[in-house]
């Protein structure tokens, strides 16, 4: 009986102490009470949501919000205390990122302490085009030597045009409007837009387009090159026709139009010192068919741009164009077409530079910075250059370096490249620049007075007293 009465008691007590147990359990609840769809693209979004912690401990939930279902696009975070019991209801805002359209859902997580929920809600992103028209790109789509440049470019609005839109283009070279057009716009401004221009010459240019209207103004500039007319001879000709040709062309340029000791035509070095460019004999099998000299110094413009490329800055910038606006430089471009036994058709152009030290004063440690154009390649790696030349990181410059230049001497750099050019692209190619150069002592020449004798008997005289001058361990070489 009295097992009865214990077991009894023991399940009363059970049943008692049951729902205090279940009332610690942590139920939540979360969910999006309001937002407005559509919404536009670059606004800010408002919406409303309520929160509650029905029964368990109180919690500082942490809230998560965002837009998109793979990645999470843009949103925010949030922190909330809910009582047990409590229930709440909170607006919070974030902007929509300028670039979304379409449908995607809005998410809001919420964590209160070993619970985790999500609520979520499909909405429709519209995106919101300018009231003010904007450019959408620029490119330019070709820009051949000997043709027109032409272009393109993109606006868009969300308007009728109150008033005619004004489009100004100009193109501009080393700072200098080149060629400039204005057009006046008087529909719906959305789609593409094409201008053709003018014909320029090799070189590098600036494109700039800029529209005007209601007070406003906007801009859109890109960079472009001038390129050359690609070769056109190799691919019309046979490979055993072009083979021919050549050869016959290289034996009839070896024999007559290039006879041994022939020189190119020399410039004029400070001092009357005649240029040391001598034309290399033709080999055999070997036609040059671009052949461009040119002498000097860069110029101010060339001379920055050069200096841009190779990273030159602060003091050793303005040693070195103190140095390069001293020393002059001569230049020999060759472009040939090579036939060989067995070898078939290979071109090749070699572009040779000499410095010429017309002091008295031995030159050392000399640097030398050459610009590679974009025509002869976009890899420095292609160009073919000495061990004593070294590409510049991230440019398209090369470093030579030359040992040292004596006293009224010379020193050659040469580079080369598997391509042919035609004369244009030749004659642009930029000379070198002295960026360093260390001078020595001066030279010192014994000078001796010899005055003109009236026969051979005085002149002994005299060529005595002068060997006498002289020390004694060059007596006897004299």
């Amino acid at each position: 009986m009295r097992s009865h009465i214990f077991i009894l008691f023991a399940l009363i007590s059970i049943s008692l102490t049951l729902p205090a147990a279940f009332a610690e359990q942590n139920i939540t609840e979360l969910k999006v009470v309001e937002v407005s769809s559509p919404i536009r693209s670059g606004e800010a979004i408002d919406f409303a949501f309520s929160a509650g912690n029905m029964s368990g401990p109180p919690c500082s939930a942490q809230l998560t919000y965002w837009l998109g279902s793979s990645q999470k696009l843009e949103g925010g975070k949030d922190n909330l205390y809910l009582a047990t019991g409590q229930s709440v209801t909170e607006t919070v805002s974030f902007t929509v990122p300028s670039n979304l359209e379409g449908q995607m859902p809005l998410y809001l997580e919420m964590v209160c302490n070993d619970a985790n929920i999500l609520a979520s809600r499909m909405l429709e992103v519209k995106r919101v085009l300018p009231a003010i028209p904007r450019f959408t790109g620029l490119a330019v789509d070709r820009s051949i030597e000997g043709q027109e440049v032409e272009f393109s470019f993109g606006i868009e609005s969300s308007r009728q045009l109150a008033e005619p839109l004004v489009i100004e283009e100009q193109i501009l070279q080393s700072g200098a409007v080149v060629w400039e057009r204005t057009q006046r716009i008087e529909e719906t401004v959305q789609g593409s837009f094409t201008t053709i221009g003018p014909v320029l010459p090799i070189g590098e240019y600036q494109l700039i387009v800029k529209s005007a209207y209601a007070g406003e103004t906007t801009e859109v500039a890109r960079r472009f090159s001038m390129r050359p007319v690609p070769f056109q001879i190799l691919p019309i000709l046979t490979l055993a026709s072009l083979a021919l040709l050549f050869a016959a062309a290289a034996v009839i340029t070896v024999k007559f139009i290039f006879p041994r000791g022939s020189r190119f035509k020399q410039g004029i070095f400070p001092g009357g010192r005649p240029a040391l460019l001598p034309r290399a004999h033709a080999k055999k099998g070997s036609l040059c068919i671009v052949e461009s000299e040119s002498s000097g110094i860069l110029d101010e413009v060339q001379t920055s741009k050069l200096f841009d490329e190779a990273g030159l800055k602060g003091k050793r910038r303005a040693a070195s164009l103190a140095v390069a606006g001293r020393i002059p430089v001569e230049q020999l471009v060759r472009s040939c077409v090579v036939t060989g036994k067995g070898k078939g058709v290979s071109c090749n152009t070699t572009v040779s530079a000499v410095v010429s030290n017309n002091t008295n004063r031995n030159w050392k440690k000399l640097e030398l910075l050459v610009s590679i154009p974009e025509f002869i390649s976009e890899d420095i790696s292609e160009v073919e250059a000495g061990e004593n030349a070294m590409p510049l990181k991230g440019s398209n410059v090369l470093k030579f370096s030359i040992d040292k230049i004596g006293a009224m001497q010379s020193a050659t750099i040469s580079y080369s490249f598997p391509k042919l050019v035609s004369q244009a692209e030749a004659n642009s190619i930029p000379l070198p620049a002295v960026i360093k150069c260390g001078e020595g002592q001066p030279l010192v020449v014994a000078q001796v007075r010899v005055e003109k004798a009236a026969d051979s008997t005085e002149w002994q005289n005299v060529k005595d007293k002068a060997v006498a001058k002289l020390p004694k361990g060059k007596r006897a070489k004299s």
